[in-house]
């Protein structure tokens, strides 16, 4: 796991110190105990999480939000996929698939750069004239603010644009393929 801390850079920061994780549990395959529940019974089965093991941070080459090192965690998983799969494991690979325009794009916005804050405070008296949107944001000033006041701290962080949909970086890191896993979740 590699965690990214930011300075504090605004009121939202300064009441609450905040440690980013930097590609969420990146580093990590992760076995777990799932219980799945059928109709009929319960079944209790062992699963291999691959959680962001996509090119957007282990490829270099796209400049995103690679992890030094990242290229390798690839190989590692899929010797983990060749073992669990002998016994039975369901595997899983869950990644990001980020629309273009998202709203915690700092591309998004006008005057906004990757890991800025934005937060309600700033952005309570904007409208549909005045925004601070820039013209690729899929979204309006009033699902921003619906967003952040759904946030514990009314305020999040902006990330540089990566794992976007319909793109390479959101494609599984070679050697790992589509078909080596069960099930893919997007999160």
């Amino acid at each position: 796991m590699c965690i990214l801390h930011l300075q504090e850079k605004d009121a939202c920061h300064e009441k609450h110190s905040r440690h980013l994780i930097l590609g969420y549990i990146f580093y990590s395959v992760v076995i777990v105990y799932f219980t799945f529940i059928t109709i009929s019974h319960m079944k209790n089965t062992i699963a291999l999480l691959s959680i962001d093991n996509t090119r957007t941070f282990e490829d270099k080459s796209l400049n995103e939000l690679y992890v030094p090192g990242g290229e390798k965690v690839a190989h590692k998983t899929k010797e983990a996929v060749d073992i669990v799969k002998e016994f039975g494991a369901l595997t899983v690979n869950v990644f990001d698939n980020h629309p273009k325009g998202h709203i915690l794009f700092a591309s998004s916005y006008k005057n906004k750069n990757s890991f800025d804050t934005i937060s309600l405070d700033e952005v309570k008296d904007r409208n549909d004239w005045v925004h601070g949107l820039s013209d690729t944001a899929a979204f309006t000033v009033g699902q921003l603010k619906a967003y952040l006041r759904e946030r514990p701290d009314q305020c999040d962080t902006l990330w540089p644009e990566h794992g976007k949909s319909r793109t390479v970086s959101r494609e599984l890191m070679e050697p790992l393929t589509n078909n080596m896993f069960d099930l893919h979740l997007v999160k």
